[in-house]
């Protein structure tokens, strides 16, 4: 496939998928593992001819399942808690890398810190990780836009932090600010000491995917004069497995104005709605909302509902990131089925199922 609109269209035009979410009167989350792979193969493709590597971000789905396929097709892991670090260490994986404020010294003497690299979030992890071995090799995340991390002021007035540090991790930071950062951070260690350099994911991990972004390309080339034996790296989460999730939800009331579901838009995620795919609705005055007492638990407003009736069943996309790991219980309704089709096959699903 040559674009992301392709894969997508291929798998949306597939009848025996889209038959079988129509057919699924359940409340249910069906990830599409052909469609997941696909994805993987796509972004590493295009991350590869950029010269960059590519891990994924546990936080966006932690199952196992999923990071298997991931696992075997991008270039590692990152993990922001020790508890993704235990899902993702039960699967093959090239790399995994761990960079969360949360990781505490106990933590570290859990983990297997020959197969784990650490980019600390904190001087405290720091020194943690040097009281179990002080000539490992750590990564440090710089503080910047997002206020995570350790600060440049704090590598300036103790530059002991910087022994044994091979890496430089950067997150939710804006291309301006990763320059001078970047510019400052040569000017405190050795041109040949950082092995590499990881961008974080969301917005900037796009823009460096973007062969026409020249704003992009300036970071990847300064970034290569300023450490030329630093590998580079992005760590999308939602980009890579949100289009492999769809809800399937059905209608247990509905009238002209309102349809009620067997799900909550609210209790799903704390940050995202589903994108209604089927059926297609025209403009109009009704809406479609969730099963909890919260008025403002909405799927889809200011739509035309007069053909949907009791029982239909709706399909939502994009459900494959920020779902099962930002998850609500409100009025005690459980998270929904999650199921796994491939080829042309659905499976009932444990989180942790083969």
């Amino acid at each position: 496939m040559n674009n992301i609109h392709s894969i997508l269209e291929k798998y949306l035009k597939d009848q025996n998928f889209i038959n079988y979410l129509k057919k699924n009167p359940e409340n249910s989350i069906v990830y599409n593992i052909d469609l997941l792979k696909e994805l993987a193969i796509f972004y590493k493709r295009k991350a590869h001819r950029r010269g960059i590597k590519i891990i994924y971000s546990v936080k966006a789905n932690m199952n196992v399942p999923i990071l298997r396929i991931l696992g075997s097709n991008l270039d590692g892991f990152d993990c922001a808690s020790i508890y993704e670090y235990n899902c993702a260490n039960q699967v093959k994986s090239k790399d995994i890398y761990l960079t969360g404020m949360g990781f505490t010294g106990k933590d570290f003497k859990h983990t297997d810190l020959k197969k784990a690299k650490v980019d600390c979030s904190t001087i405290k992890q720091i020194e943690d990780l040097r009281k179990i071995n002080r000539n490992l090799k750590i990564g440090i995340r710089i503080k910047g836009d997002a206020g995570l991390g350790v600060s440049i002021v704090n590598l300036k007035t103790n530059p002991n932090l910087l022994r044994n540090v091979i890496r430089f991790h950067f997150h939710g930071d804006s291309i301006k600010n990763i320059k001078l950062n970047l510019l400052t951070l040569s000017k405190l260690v050795k041109k040949n000491q950082i092995k590499l350099i990881n961008f974080g994911g969301g917005g900037i991990a796009v823009r460096l995917l973007d062969c026409t972004d020249k704003e992009a390309l300036e970071l990847l080339n300064k970034s290569r004069e300023l450490f030329p034996n630093a590998a580079l790296m992005i760590e999308p989460g939602q980009l890579i497995v949100a289009a492999a999730g769809f809800l399937t939800a059905n209608v247990i009331y509905a009238d002209n104005k309102t349809a009620v579901l067997n799900s909550s838009s609210f209790n799903l995620s704390s940050w995202y709605i589903p994108k209604l795919l089927w059926p297609h609705l025209s403009n109009g005055k009704g809406k479609i909302i969730g099963n909890t007492n919260w008025n403002r638990d909405i799927f889809v407003k200011n739509v035309n509902i007069e053909k949907i009736h009791s029982n239909d069943v709706l399909i939502f996309g994009l459900v494959g990131a920020y779902y099962e790991t930002t998850k609500r219980n409100l009025h005690g309704y459980p998270f929904p089925k999650e199921k796994y089709f491939k080829k042309g096959r659905i499976k009932n699903n444990e989180r942790n199922a083969n």
